[in-house]
């Protein structure tokens, strides 16, 4: 959540584009998914085919409740990876999923507030 000490560490992995607007987001959120797994009834774990689609699906639910309840989420994929991973402490049995499963969450701002060299369709914050 902006204004918690945490927020400037996972601000750092953005891309500065993405940075200079998502600084003014009410939260940065990485998903993350268990790459293995140890399925009821068994004791060894096992590679999850699904964990990407399940966080792809998580990401999409997330989004539509905050539109439902008049909040934006806006994913990106403009992050370093490996950065996220070292300063999030992210175990090795996760993954960062990094095509759009890294968002900015906050309410719809004003065009003034958005940078100018963002193109219409990637002022996320701004009323359109």
């Amino acid at each position: 959540m902006r204004g918690q000490s945490e927020f400037e560490a996972f601000l750092s992995p953005l891309v500065e584009f993405n940075q200079g607007w998502a600084r003014h987001a009410a939260a940065l959120i990485y998903l993350l998914s268990r790459k293995n797994f140890i399925p009821p009834s068994k004791t060894e774990s096992q590679f999850s085919r699904t964990h990407s689609f399940d966080c792809g699906a998580a990401w999409a639910n997330f989004a539509n409740q905050a539109t439902a309840v008049g909040w934006t989420a806006h994913g990106m994929s403009g992050f370093e990876l490996e950065k996220a991973r070292t300063v999030l402490s992210v175990p090795e049995d996760f993954t960062v999923n990094y095509r759009d499963r890294h968002w900015a969450q906050g309410r719809r701002r004003t065009p003034a507030g958005c940078p100018a060299a963002a193109p219409k369709a990637e002022r996320p914050f701004a009323n359109r």
